[in-house]
């Protein structure tokens, strides 16, 4: 590894050289600088480091007003933690712009690292539900702890607490309220925590009552699920870290940004580069499926059928786009649903495509027996179903051949006809019809029936 020499302003304007360490001339000696963790370009770099022997954790602090500013409520902000008996990464330097040998612009602090798992590993990770809650209940505790303390987070984020060897600690300082914390303030972060993880540990957590660890009320929680869902949603359809407009061959959509060049490499021959080349799974009337294998990828082609479908797709609503929403709520429930790529939509003709990842285990239509139904397979289903009621949504198509079994979750595909509903009424209407259309595929078989009414109620 190449150990460049650098100035603080070059590296939070440019960020870490790729392959590369920067060595920092500070006013109490050299700083190496190793491994970038989060950069946002002319403003703020934090990464890993050495320092007089020892690894910490600095943070870059641009030139200029705004970042002394940001670098001084940064610097009291951890002091503040400090005499409130807040734990938190102990400042080990503090260097204000414009002093040492460092090109005489940018702010550093430089605090002790603390070795754990982040609040996400440590909540969302684990296989067993218990261990889960478990730790979830841990957090959401703490976090009440230190509101009595007079610190709460401005915006709560699991990525914002760390478990080490002693217990939790707060990351952000800069982004901590200090003074009274009132109730009203702490069950709106309490909700923004529970938002964050899978909604049926959320669930699990709420049912012991609100009264239990200064747990939120559900309507504050639903209010979080509900806001955090939209801005991810909203995020999946505009240019930013993860996704990227497609605007290539009289094609428009969204991808994943990490998909982009194989997908336009695909395009370079026009929309047929998409399907031309693939394993033929599907050549019906409605529409076309085609695996990629050497990418992964399943190619869903929908048909133009009927002269609404091409208005649908004029109106930005085709059954691709849908598909596409419908993956990433599914995702966000935590219910298994091959990764999304991409969707497409010709404008023109009225077709549309939704690429996904190739799903991951057998269909729920290999079950035909009631001793091949694992114990897990039917937890999971019945997983799903509150989740669809909890959430308002129905499949629409909801035959066995549409499940996928995934390890030990219950999965779904062929997203096109999924609904999200605004009456709790009409979606348990539309869920009655999937349970109903599901139970069709086992009418000759009773055992097996009774016992996926069993895990469906």
């Amino acid at each position: 590894m190449i150990d460049n020499e650098i100035s603080l302003a070059t590296l939070v304007e440019q960020g870490l050289p790729a392959g590369s360490h920067g060595k920092v001339l500070l006013a109490d000696g050299p700083l190496l600088v190793t491994e970038s963790l989060r950069w946002l370009p002319s403003r703020r770099l934090v990464a890993r480091a050495l320092w007089r022997g020892r690894p910490v954790v600095v943070k870059v602090f641009a030139p200029g007003r705004a970042g002394d500013a940001a670098w001084a409520d940064e610097r009291q902000a951890l002091q503040a933690l400090a005499q409130r008996g807040v734990p938190a990464p102990e400042c080990l330097w503090a260097e204000p712009g414009g002093s040492g040998e460092s090109g005489g612009a940018g702010a550093l602090l430089v605090l002790a690292e603390i070795s754990g798992q982040l609040a996400a590993e440590r909540i969302i990770a684990p296989a067993a539900s218990e261990e889960r809650t478990e730790a979830l209940k841990s957090l959401l505790s703490w976090v009440a702890e230190q509101a009595r303390r007079g610190v709460v987070q401005h915006d709560a984020h699991l990525s914002n607490f760390l478990w080490g060897e002693s217990g939790w600690f707060m990351l952000d300082a800069a982004g901590c309220r200090i003074g009274k914390v009132s109730s009203r303030q702490l069950a709106k972060n309490l909700a923004l925590l529970l938002a964050q993880v899978p909604p049926i540990d959320a669930e699990a957590v709420l049912a012991e009552g609100s009264e239990a660890a200064n747990l939120p009320p559900r309507h504050l929680v639903r209010k979080a699920q509900q806001h955090r869902y939209e801005v991810m949603l909203k995020k999946t359809e505009r240019d930013c870290t993860h996704y990227q407009t497609v605007a290539v061959a009289g094609l428009r959509g969204m991808c994943v940004r990490s998909a982009h060049p194989q997908l336009l490499a695909l395009l370079g021959s026009g929309s047929d580069g998409l399907t031309e080349h693939g394993r033929m799974l599907k050549d019906g009337g409605a529409s076309t499926v085609v695996a990629l294998d050497h990418l992964g990828w399943v190619v869903k082609r929908y048909n133009l059928k009927k002269r609404r479908n091409q208005w649908k797709v004029w109106l930005g609503s085709s059954r691709a786009r849908r598909s596409w929403r419908a993956a990433h709520f599914l995702q966000y429930c935590g219910v298994y649903t091959p990764s999304p790529v991409a969707y497409l939509e010709d404008r023109r003709t009225g077709v549309a495509w939704f690429i996904s990842a190739i799903h991951r285990g057998p269909l729920l239509d290999s079950v035909q027996e009631y001793s091949q139904l694992r114990t897990e397979w039917c937890a999971s289903l019945t997983e799903l179903f509150i989740l669809m009621r909890m959430f308002r949504w129905a499949h629409g198509d909801m035959k066995a051949s549409n499940i996928v079994l995934c390890d030990a979750k219950a999965g779904l595909i062929d997203l096109d006809g999924w609904r999200r509903f605004r009456s709790q009424r009409r979606a348990n209407r539309a869920i009655d019809r999937d349970k109903a259309r599901l139970l069709r595929n086992w009418a000759e078989s009773k055992a097996l029936r009774e016992k996926m009414i069993e895990c469906l109620n």
